[in-house]
């Protein structure tokens, strides 16, 4: 769902695709929120960091690719968010094997964003259309 928000390749907009793929994370956000709210440790499951954590922080990451601006409605998971990236090795790990784009994707202007959704759009049809040659 993250990502779908976003204009395709050729930067069209689908209002059923946009309205589905920005409503879609809100909801997935939401679920997320209401659980960490009710989780004595913070943390997806049980009482310290699992694989669970780890493997949905970068989809949280991306919070301005799934279509929202911010993600100051979802408390719980803002907080969860920040203190894992606070843990040791969490940094160094999200930025393996090479920078994370995403925390700066959170920052640029909606043209800057569009501009990459195109890009990375283009990238994935040229990779398609070579795919398919081979």
């Amino acid at each position: 769902m993250a990502g779908d928000s976003s204009p395709g390749p050729a930067g069209e907009h689908i209002p059923y695709a946009l309205n589905r793929y920005v409503h879609e994370p809100r909801r997935l956000y939401r679920v997320l929120n209401a659980h960490l709210a009710t989780s004595p440790f913070g943390y997806i499951i049980g009482d310290r960091v699992t694989i669970a954590d780890i493997a949905i922080l970068p989809w949280v990451g991306a919070y301005r690719f799934s279509g929202l601006s911010s993600i100051d409605e979802f408390p719980h998971v803002k907080k969860w968010y920040y203190t894992l990236l606070a843990r040791p090795g969490f940094e160094e790990g999200r930025n393996a094997p090479g920078p994370d784009r995403y925390l700066k994707m959170n920052d640029m202007s909606d043209e800057e964003l569009k501009e990459v959704a195109v890009s990375l759009g283009t990238w994935v049809l040229d990779a398609m259309k070579r795919d398919a040659e081979a």
